[in-house]
């Protein structure tokens, strides 16, 4: 008899309320995970919570726990949190184009700003989310971001998945903030040679800091055939026709939620990693 996959919690999912970045609503991102057999679904849309009410009913209806969150954008960091403290008060890779400028998977102009996955455990935690969130947008309403050491006073009650992308003054205030019981590494493989690079950035992250590997699809829709609207999304985002938007695609259709088999093929040499997604969810 064939082995049975082992299960899986998706903690990093943007929907369509990551407006012109998330190609699916949240029903059908919740009908996919139930249809996978996945143990949970997180929702961590882009700067913001809008889908979470819709999220919240479609899983509860599905009978599927559902993890809120949100990807939130760092701007580069000030201070660590010890020196903020006696004065004032984180699915991404990047590519690069004409010039070595660096953008985002789907054209977003990186640099300086990283992105953390972040996810509530209790409603403490949801506060926290909704705060950061209200801040940033108050900050940059079409820009958002949040420097990442006025995360120490809003910490309470959330996880946090730091990518392979961040440079390390920021890491080293998530270390600060979130300590080692509340942070952990995500690595992802979509078939990309940059996201085998950053497991191995990952690994070496890993064994010196003892932080745990923890594994995300960053999905961005539901089915591998939603990838088209989300290509004609990232037109309208950029105001570009298809002929011209050309680097600034997803550049492959591994942006989706994906079968468990798949996940524990491609992540059969750290098993561990794909279990703590659910041991993560359940403390949500």
């Amino acid at each position: 008899m064939p082995r049975a996959a082992p299960a899986y919690a998706e903690l990093s999912c943007q929907s369509a309320f990551s407006f012109l970045r998330g190609a699916c609503d949240p029903e059908a991102l919740v009908a996919r995970a139930v249809e996978l057999g996945y143990a949970a679904l997180a929702l961590t849309d882009r700067d913001g919570l809008y889908g979470a009410p819709r999220f919240h009913a479609a899983a509860q209806d599905a009978g599927l726990p559902a993890v809120h969150g949100t990807t939130l954008t760092l701007a580069a960091p000030g201070p660590t949190p010890a020196a903020a403290a006696g004065g004032d008060e984180a699915g991404h890779a990047t590519r690069r184009r004409g010039g070595g400028a660096r953008v985002d998977y789907d054209g977003t102009p990186g640099g300086a700003d990283d992105r953390v996955v972040l996810l509530a455990t209790d409603e403490t935690g949801w506060g926290n989310l909704c705060r950061l969130v209200s801040a940033a947008r108050h900050r940059d309403r079409k820009a958002p971001s949040t420097p990442p050491e006025s995360l120490a006073g809003h910490a309470r009650g959330l996880l946090c998945l730091a990518g392979s992308h961040l440079p390390e003054p920021t890491f080293a205030v998530l270390r600060e903030v979130f300590g080692p019981d509340r942070l952990a590494l995500s690595i992802h493989d979509r078939l990309l040679r940059r996201d085998r690079r950053g497991q191995e950035r990952q690994r070496a992250r890993a064994a010196a800091t003892g932080l745990p590997l923890l594994v995300t699809g960053g999905a961005r829709f539901a089915r591998p055939e939603d990838k088209p609207l989300h290509d004609v999304l990232t037109c309208v985002r950029h105001k570009l026709p298809l002929s011209r938007i050309g680097p600034l695609l997803l550049p492959n259709a591994e942006f989706h939620l994906r079968p468990r088999a798949t996940l524990a093929r491609l992540f059969r040499h750290c098993p561990e990693a794909l279990a703590r997604t659910v041991e993560w969810a359940a403390r949500c």
